[in-house]
């Protein structure tokens, strides 16, 4: 991607994961997929939708009377840096450290455990 996203606000971010696992949607369907669980009132969805279009993360097409909202960014070009930010700011530029405390402190399954292991064990050493 040659132009630099926008980063996106903590919400933001839901609603595209909600876009990149499910695909386009309308407002209404936007309402209750957000991983956070909050209920939120249709103008509410409605104008962050409006927000991440003007921001460029999002376009729209029209379905009927309803506007159907895609992502424009790749899941991969956001949470790349989100989580490039997120060791640096939070975990001082440890990725280490951020997984001990995703290990010790996140829900795994035994099978997330052993495609974290695989995961590790398929990377090259001294790769990013």
């Amino acid at each position: 991607m040659t132009s630099k996203i926008e980063k996106p606000s903590d919400l933001e971010m839901q609603f595209l994961c909600v876009l990149w696992g499910r695909g386009p949607c309308t407002a209404r369907e936007m309402l209750g997929l957000l991983p956070d669980g909050k209920e939120r009132a249709y103008t509410t969805v409605l104008s962050v939708l409006q927000v991440m279009e003007k921001k460029g993360l999002l376009g729209h097409s029209r379905k009927g009377n309803a506007n159907v909202y895609y992502p424009n960014v790749a899941r991969g070009d956001v949470l790349g840096s989100f989580m490039k930010r997120m060791v640096t700011n939070l975990f001082g530029g440890s990725p280490t450290a951020a997984m001990q405390l995703l290990l010790e402190e996140g829900e795994m399954s035994p099978e997330d455990f052993q495609r974290m292991r695989q995961v590790l064990d398929d990377q090259p050493e001294g790769d990013k």
